[in-house]
């Protein structure tokens, strides 16, 4: 998908160079979640996975957030777009409302999903230990 910056300063008319946006979602995120993309303090129209926006050459303000009940994972991060340019930035959504997302020139990956592993796996672990000694008081 491609969007146009709304005209804000005279570098408008400057030749402009392309900045693909790629959002890292893990499983049925995408479903229950809405990615926000703003520009230079502007709201685009972007979805999770990639989103191509034309813009003027210049510095350019990138922010990121992710949107369930409440908006969360805010990143952002300050470009210099080249004439001609496609710049690649990417973000990925954290794995728990209270943290932040990361974003960056490179990919970069989710934070608290290693903490969100150990929880899942406490929980489960206790479950399991409840059934297990459900179990064993019926049979004795």
């Amino acid at each position: 998908m491609t969007s146009q910056l709304p005209p804000q300063y005279p570098q408008q008319y400057a030749p402009g160079g392309t900045i693909v946006v790629h959002t890292a979602v893990k499983g049925f995120n995408s479903a229950l979640q809405r990615f926000e993309l703003f520009m230079n303090g502007y709201p685009v129209f972007a979805t999770w996975g990639q989103t191509s926006v034309t813009a003027p050459a210049g510095p350019h303000h990138i922010q990121c957030q992710a949107q369930y009940l409440f908006k969360y994972g805010r990143a952002s991060i300050d470009v210099v777009l080249a004439p001609g340019q496609v710049l690649d930035v990417y973000y990925a959504p954290p794995a728990f409302t209270f943290l932040s997302g990361s974003i960056g020139l490179q990919p970069v990956k989710g934070k608290g999903f290693v903490a969100m592993w150990i929880f899942v796996g406490f929980a489960v672990a206790v479950v399991l230990g409840l059934f297990a000694a459900l179990v064993w008081s019926a049979t004795h």
